[in-house]
């Protein structure tokens, strides 16, 4: 196991993994100290910044618990309290299909990651049952295999559900290779 504490921009120092064993009990004592800043820029194909797009660690966007920041008008952001030397960064934008950067080696030195989002695609899907009857309230997700040494495929979750007419419609999804993954609300 290994364990980060966050206290706004500070962060703890890594340490070396623990291992425990069933009934084991280990102490962590961990320094907070300021972490370091990355900043950089999001513009699409044709070098237009993109206003309004989130940068956040890791590869999930709902993990309130790690550092995100949203593009200004230039297409700036500046991510802080980061703890390196190496993690993922994504970004994401309405219209766009989200990617993922793998950053090495994160130091006082290095503090610019750029991304360059292409469009968005759309996967439009109908849901109905061996008798070809359209289910309603089954969400979507799609798996993206994304190529890049180091960076697990992605599970993106759908923000729709089908509706009455079965259909399900997935936005903003990148260029590449997608495997749907759908469930209904109902656990069926």
């Amino acid at each position: 196991y290994t364990a980060t504490a966050r206290a706004g921009t500070k962060v703890s120092r890594s340490h070396a993994p623990v291992t425990l064993a069933l009934a084991d009990q280990h102490t962590l004592d961990l320094v907070l100290e300021e972490g370091l800043k990355l900043s950089g820029r999001v513009i699409n194909s044709a070098k237009q910044p993109i206003a309004g797009a989130t940068v956040f660690l890791g590869m999930n966007e709902s993990d309130d618990t790690k550092p995100k920041a949203t593009t200004d008008e230039m297409g700036r952001y500046e991510l802080a309290g980061l703890a390196g030397p190496s993690m993922i960064l994504t970004a994401d934008a309405a219209g766009y299909g989200f990617k993922h950067a793998l950053v090495l080696q994160l130091t006082q030195n290095r503090k610019n990651v750029d991304f360059t989002l292409e469009s968005g695609a759309r996967l439009l899907v109908r849901i109905t049952d061996e008798h070809d009857a359209p289910i309603k309230g089954v969400m979507g997700g799609v798996e993206l295999e994304t190529g890049v040494p180091h960076i697990p495929n992605t599970y993106r979750p759908g923000k729709t559900v089908s509706d009455e007419n079965g259909k399900l419609v997935l936005d903003n999804l990148p260029p590449g290779k997608l495997a749907l993954k759908v469930y209904s609300q109902h656990g069926t």
